[in-house]
C-alpha cells in the first residue's frame, strides 16, 4: 500500500504474525524512529483516499535492519495468503519486488468497483546474501526506485503440488554509483550520482525478531 509518515513517501504491506496485524515498512522512513511502543499515526491509500491510522511502532536495535513495524491489532486469527521465510531462496532465481515508486498510483478501475491500489511489480535476480552483524541483507540485480522502500520481496515456490509466493524480505534502497563528469574526455571535478542496478533489501527474518518485542 501507499504510505505516508511526517510528509515521506513509501511503500507498505500488510502481514499478520503471532496473532498480530502489522503495517511493515522501511525503517529509514524514520528520520528520527520513535522509541518501541510508541503509538504513532500515518497515512496510506485505501478505497481511491488517503485515510489515517495509528499503531504501536516498533523496530529492532540493528542500525543494519532497515525494516519498522507499526502494530495495529492484536490477538488476530486470520492467515496471510503467502508463505514466510527463507527456506526456498537461492542465488541466481528470480525474485520480486513491489510498491508505489515516486508516489505513483495506478488506478486500473474503469467502473470504480477495484479500489485497492495495484502495486507496480519488477522483476530481479538473487545476487547475493550477506549476513551483517545479525541482519541478513539480500542484494538484487534490478532497476529499483525511490519510493519503493518499504515494499515486500518475494519468490515463487513449488510446495504440496502448488505454485506459492514465499515472502522473504523488505525493499531498503539501491546501491548508488558514482561517476566523474567528463568535458570533451576530460575530467572534471563533479560527479554524478546514479542508480547502479543493485537493489538493496532487508531480510524477513528481522521482521520475525521484531516481532518477538511486542508484548
Amino acid at each position: 500500500m501507499p504510505f505516508v509518515y511526517n510528509g515521506k513517501k513509501a511503500s507498505c504491506f500488510y502481514v499478520t504474525i503471532q496473532k498480530r496485524f502489522l503495517v511493515v515498512t522501511a525503517k529509514h522512513i524514520f528520520e528520527n524512529p520513535p522509541a518501541n511502543g510508541t503509538r504513532i499515526d500515518y497515512f496510506s491509500f485505501q478505497d481511491k483516499e488517503w485515510k489515517i491510522g495509528s499503531g504501536d511502532f516498533y523496530t529492532d536495535n540493528d542500525s543494519l535492519s532497515d525494516i519498522a513495524v507499526i502494530c495495529v491489532y492484536k490477538n488476530v486469527n486470520s492467515g496471510n495468503p503467502f508463505d514466510i521465510g527463507e527456506k526456498y531462496i537461492g542465488l541466481g532465481q528470480d525474485i520480486f519486488f513491489a510498491g508505489y515508486p515516486y508516489g505513483m498510483i495506478p488506478d486500473i478501475s474503469v467502473d470504480n468497483s477495484y479500489t485497492k491500489p495495484l502495486p507496480f511489480v519488477k522483476k530481479a535476480s538473487l545476487s547475493a546474501l550477506e549476513y551483517k552483524d545479525s541482519t541478513l541483507i539480500i542484494w538484487g540485480d534490478g532497476h529499483n526506485n525511490p519510493g519503493f522502500s518499504g515494499g515486500p520481496v518475494f519468490n515463487m515456490i513449488l510446495k504440496d503440488g502448488q505454485l506459492r509466493t514465499q515472502l522473504i524480505g523488505v525493499i531498503s534502497g539501491y546501491r548508488i554509483q558514482q561517476d566523474v563528469v567528463h568535458i570533451n574526455e576530460a575530467k572534471t571535478q563533479y560527479y554524478t550520482k546514479e542508480n547502479s542496478g543493485i537493489l538493496k533489501a532487508t531480510s524477513i527474518s528481522s521482521l520475525e525478531r521484531i516481532v518477538d518485542m511486542i508484548e
